[in-house]
């Protein structure tokens, strides 16, 4: 007994250290992809900020500059004392001077300065402007670009403070020749870059709150489970010091009782000494007793010596009746199933029935008792049959253990459980939702805008044939055909991104054509020789099932593509038991469907989720060079 006991010590040592080892690992992961997520926000916005120059920059280029009137603030640029008609005068009298992209990023730049957001700063390792020059880390990223590279960026300490220092490299265009060319530069040449600095308070006080929000997760999970084991083990540690303690003092009776006979038979002519020695005997069986008597009241479990036949309680320890909120008085006058719910009454008969057979030595069942104030308490019972009979009836002896707080963890886990698929549903539909809402406006903006322009390209060409002889075989008019047919392409390859975002002919045709145009698709965009089957004429689903049924089944093909290798694929489609069962087969190389770290198996992680939505279920079975079936089932009345 003394080795369970440390085995029990070591047991729980080591699942200590076991729940440990995980829940840190998973913490410390959990923290570095909030700071790296932290970071790659501010580096999205230092690129959007320089995109956004560089269209500003493009824009004024493209004009050959603005006019602007002339002010404190805006003197005229004597870099571009050369250039014709730097400073014009209007009618009116009002002086203007030019504005080329230089000058306006830097004063863009100026006012930006006086806000704690976003900085810029144009830079280059041959600056007109001497403000313009370099710093250290500048320099560092420039000779990086001269060498091929177009962009650089690292975390900095300025002024106390963390930010995110971006550069990207500009590229010489024919519009930057104006200023630049007596610089040596050519087109396509890099002449510098625009440097910006992002402050990453914002997004480091986000991931602090994310992270405090994980590491609050993992610490009540932690003390949760903490807690159980801590309580598991006091419960079994004390049982087994308990039946330590039984196995010591029935050993010691034992001895007792040899070392009574031994003198029962040394003094067995002497019947005084012998009377005296029955009269020992008797108070050592009366020590026994009571010992039996006190372990049975302070047992740690609710413990009773119930009648097998009429239910009837002989005793009952504080610990039983405490628990069926009664006093041990009541509980003697009652029977077990007086105070059993009788929604769990017929499960304990059919039990006792088999008990009172001989049929089974005991069971284990939980069921609920019913308080005096009809509450219910939820309990572990454990029946042991015994020898013992009491006034004619055998017995059993009930030993129950108090689990409600276990029962109403097991409700909110299954609570909890059932928010999430609902919640898993929702992030779905939302998913969907914006994905019709872009393509409608793709459809409704890009697309509308480059058919007018592929319009207009065509009225051009028309007016140029009219106005110039030879027009049709010249270069511009070769040009503005070329620029028709990529306009068509953009127009084609709109169309693909809306229908991937959302599928017309979902709407138009319903979901089983849908899966047929699809598989054609997919076959002339592979060359994956592929064959579909079924019996149905159409699908009756709602339109969000139907959705989300097609987008597993676009997933499943997608796996193959990507990783089957395959050169035939059968798809199935048919119904059997009120179930709408679609089975996809290939002949690829299939896989080690056990091995949950492939990287297939993260799509079917993905179609596994989806088909949760749709309370249906998901086979795949795959081997080694064997294939790949995936098997979709969902409910279909």
């Amino acid at each position: 007994m003394q080795r369970e006991i440390r085995n029990l010590n070591l047991v729980f040592i080591l699942f200590i250290v076991f729940i440990t080892l995980p829940f840190a690992i998973s913490l410390t992961r959990r923290i570095k992809n909030e700071r790296d997520s932290a970071i790659e926000f501010a580096r999205i916005e230092a690129n959007a900020s320089y995109n956004k120059d560089i269209l500003y920059r493009r824009w004024v280029a493209m004009h050959g500059g603005v006019y602007v009137p002339v002010t404190k603030q805006t003197p005229p640029n004597p870099y571009m004392a050369s250039a014709p008609e730097r400073d014009i005068v209007t009618t009116t009298g009002k002086k203007l001077t030019l504005i080329n992209p230089a000058y306006m990023s830097r004063q863009v730049y100026e006012l930006a300065d006086k806000d704690a957001g976003v900085k810029a700063h144009i830079t280059s390792l041959q600056p007109i402007r001497p403000q313009n020059k370099a710093d250290e880390w500048e320099t560092k990223a420039l000779q990086k670009f001269q060498k091929g590279d177009s962009e650089f960026s690292s975390i900095e300490t300025i002024k106390g403070k963390e930010c995110l220092r971006y550069i990207h490299s500009m590229t010489t265009e024919k519009a930057c020749l104006q200023c630049h060319a007596n610089q040596g530069y050519k087109v396509g040449d890099s002449r510098g870059g625009i440097s910006i600095r992002v402050p990453l308070d914002k997004y480091s006080e986000i991931a602090d709150a994310k992270i405090a929000v994980v590491v609050q997760n993992h610490l009540y999970l932690y003390l949760f489970i903490l807690l159980f084991a801590i309580l598991t083990y006091r419960f079994y540690s004390k049982d087994l010091r308990l039946r330590l303690h039984m196995q010591m003092q029935v050993a010691r009776s034992e001895a007792n009782l040899k070392v009574q006979n031994k003198e029962y038979a040394l003094l067995n002519e002497d019947f005084k000494e012998q009377n005296l020695l029955l009269n020992s005997a008797k108070e050592k069986a009366e020590e026994n007793e009571h010992l039996f008597r006190t372990i049975f009241a302070e047992a740690p479990v609710g413990m009773a010596l119930v009648n097998s036949i009429s239910g009837k309680m002989y005793e009952v320890n504080e610990k039983f009746a405490h628990i069926a909120g009664r006093t041990t008085e009541e509980m003697i006058h009652l029977d077990w199933m007086v105070i059993t719910h009788p929604d769990d009454l017929q499960t304990d008969l059919d039990n006792m029935a088999l008990l009172n057979a001989g049929k089974i030595n005991g069971f284990n069942l939980q069921k609920r008792y019913m308080k005096p104030d009809n509450s219910t308490v939820w309990i572990n019972m454990t029946i042991a049959k015994t020898n013992v009979d009491k006034f004619g009836s055998p017995c059993h002896v009930c030993m129950i253990e108090d689990i409600t707080q276990n029962k109403q963890a097991e409700e909110k886990l299954k609570s909890s459980s059932e928010e999430l698929k609902r919640y898993a549903s929702h992030l779905q539909n939302i998913r969907e939702e914006e994905r019709i809402l872009l393509a409608r406006e793709i459809h409704d903006d890009l697309a509308q805008n480059l058919i007018a322009v592929k319009v207009d390209l065509g009225l051009l060409k028309i007016d140029l044939l009219k106005e110039f002889v030879n027009a049709e075989n010249s270069n511009l008019m070769n040009n503005l055909t070329e620029l028709s047919t990529k306009m068509n392409d953009t127009i084609s390859t709109c169309r693909k991104i809306m229908s991937g975002l959302r599928s017309e002919e979902l709407e138009l045709i319903g979901l089983l054509e849908t899966m047929k145009l699809y598989t054609i698709g997919f076959q002339e965009k592979y060359k994956i020789e592929c064959s579909f089957h079924t019996d149905m004429e159409t699908i009756l689903l709602d339109p969000k099932k139907s959705v989300t049924l097609l987008r597993i089944f676009q997933e499943a093909l997608s796996n193959i593509y990507k990783h089957a290798k395959a050169s035939l694929v059968n798809i199935t489609l048919s119904t059997s038991n009120e179930l709408l069962i679609c089975e996809i087969v290939d002949n690829g190389v299939g896989f080690d469907a056990t091995n949950k770290t492939k990287s297939h198996s993260y799509g079917i992680i993905g179609m596994k989720e989806r088909i949760t939505l749709l309370n249906g279920s998901l086979h795949v079975n795959s081997s080694m060079n064997n294939g790949t079936t995936v098997r979709i089932e969902i409910p279909y009345l």
